[in-house]
């Protein structure tokens, strides 16, 4: 057998990024997995998920899912709109209109916001007509049934459309926009698509370049009734931040039954810093009349179940994976027996271990983390006011090791090979040389150049352009 173990962690660029869109996640979940030193696969995503080649060797792959507060939230990080006017005049506002009714400011008037709020061109995370809204799926790949008929979002509070959903027709409408260059000011940018229950109409016009595949191949318009439904599943399934990363989550995993063995860990517990993890690493499947060992189901559950409530401490979940892998941890938060991640069978503590079995980390976060989140690690690496770089020999290497957010010599190269293969030597994760307040330190540190076992031998094999930590100490 020719491996050790590998923990890959996707590291947040930087504290202001913005909100990632979910959605696509389940075309392109896959690239997480891509080896951070090969420059083809960095600059282009597969196409196909990385197996490991070794038989009987399963990868392990933790999902760390931050379910703070501000998933819950139904716009992108920064969403700049205020105000219910919707064509310039006061509603409420004393000065009729110039400040588009909300003394003082001018948000409304600049973006005409009942318009920009219900534009996807706007507000990313708001129904988009170019966009096929897939069901959720079950843990077989059922499709689920969506309870919601149809969505009202006539009236608006300051800073989003009320939304009244029915699960009959009635007398209900909801009006989508489209914005030429993100600009609802001008009337002619705007194009307002109305959908009405009953229906007025029969068909519906797409948007030039849309994605969707449920009105047919080359599509120029769908019914009245595919948009409705479309609209309905978003309602349903994606309209928060919480809801489209779950949704994508249960899509894309769905057809890798038994080709990871799967563990999970969520950022808080009930509004709390999680204190464990929530899942060890288990087989990907659901086994037939098997009490307790329903484990694919059981992540599915996990996934759908996710209520957004407390902080973003990232740094303490990063903590809490490799605490798991490193076999430190002694509870999950559901005090069900951990599982091992390095045993043949994960349930069996005699079942022997192979030195050649990858584990990686999946984070999937909306952004900022807070500040002073990592427990009991060094505060050198936790999250505060500054970056600060680590330099030295960590866990009594005799290697130095030497971290640049920068990368190595040839970042700034004009040759693009060397400048990505200068980035990712030092630099876990690609952020455009931004890297701030300790998260990829906490990942170099903890995860990159950390030795999970001291009884199996170092045997996986070094990827391109990887340095003495990634390939042989981690």
């Amino acid at each position: 057998m020719t491996a050790t173990r590998q923990l890959l962690v996707p590291a947040a660029a930087k504290v202001e990024r913005t909100l990632r869109t979910f959605i696509s996640l389940a075309a392109a979940w896959g690239a997480a997995l891509v080896p951070i030193g090969d420059a083809l696969a960095a600059t282009t995503p597969s196409q196909a998920p990385l197996y490991n080649a070794v038989p009987g060797a399963k990868p392990n792959l933790m999902f760390v899912l931050d379910n703070s507060g501000s998933m819950d939230e139904e716009s992108q990080e920064g969403y700049p709109v205020r105000d219910n006017c919707k064509d310039g005049s006061s509603e409420g506002g004393r000065d009729g209109g110039r400040d588009g009714g909300r003394d003082g400011g001018d948000n409304c008037e600049d973006k005409f916001g009942w318009y920009a709020m219900r534009s996807s061109n706007i507000n990313t995370q708001y129904y988009n007509p170019s966009i096929t809204y897939a069901a959720r799926v079950d843990s077989k790949g059922t499709p689920k049934t969506n309870p919601t008929f149809f969505v009202d979002n006539q009236s608006s509070n300051d800073t989003s459309p009320n939304h009244q959903s029915g699960t009959t027709a009635g007398s209900r409408k909801f009006t989508y926009v489209q914005c030429k260059d993100a600009n609802c000011v001008i009337a002619t940018n705007r194009s307002v698509t109305t959908i009405s229950a009953p229906s007025t109409t029969d068909t519906v016009a797409l948007p030039g370049g849309h994605r969707r595949t449920d009105c047919g191949l080359n599509a120029t318009r769908c019914t009245t009734e595919q948009e409705r439904q479309n609209i309905a599943n978003w309602y349903e399934w994606y309209r928060s931040r919480t809801l489209a990363v779950s949704t994508a989550l249960g899509l894309a995993m769905q057809s890798y039954d038994n080709k990871f063995r799967v563990g999970y860990v969520q950022y808080n517990n009930n509004g709390d810093d999680a204190l464990g993890i929530v899942s060890g690493v288990n087989y990907f499947r659901d086994e037939a009349a098997a009490n307790g060992k329903k484990w694919k189901t059981s992540f599915y559950d996990w996934i759908y179940g996710i209520n957004p409530k407390g902080g973003t401490p990232s740094h303490n979940a990063l903590v809490l994976a490799a605490n798991y892998y490193a076999g430190t941890a002694t509870k999950s938060i559901t005090s069900s027996p951990l599982s091992s991640p390095w045993k043949n069978d994960p349930n069996d503590l005699k079942s022997g271990e192979l030195s050649c079995r990858r584990a990686y980390s999946i984070v999937l976060s909306d952004g900022a983390w807070n500040a002073k989140t990592a427990q009991g690690i060094d505060t050198r690496y936790t999250a505060s006011s500054a970056s600060i770089n680590f330099d030295g020999k960590p866990s009594a290497s005799a290697t130095a090791f030497s971290y640049d957010p920068k990368g190595a010599p040839g970042y700034d190269s004009t040759d693009a090979i060397k400048k990505l293969n200068a980035r990712n030597t030092y630099i876990p994760y690609g952020d455009g040389a931004t890297s701030s307040n300790g998260f990829a330190d906490l990942t170099a540190r903890y995860f990159w150049h950390t030795d999970f076992s001291k009884t199996l031998p170092n045997d996986v094999p070094p990827w391109a352009a990887s340095t003495t930590p990634r390939s042989g100490r981690t």
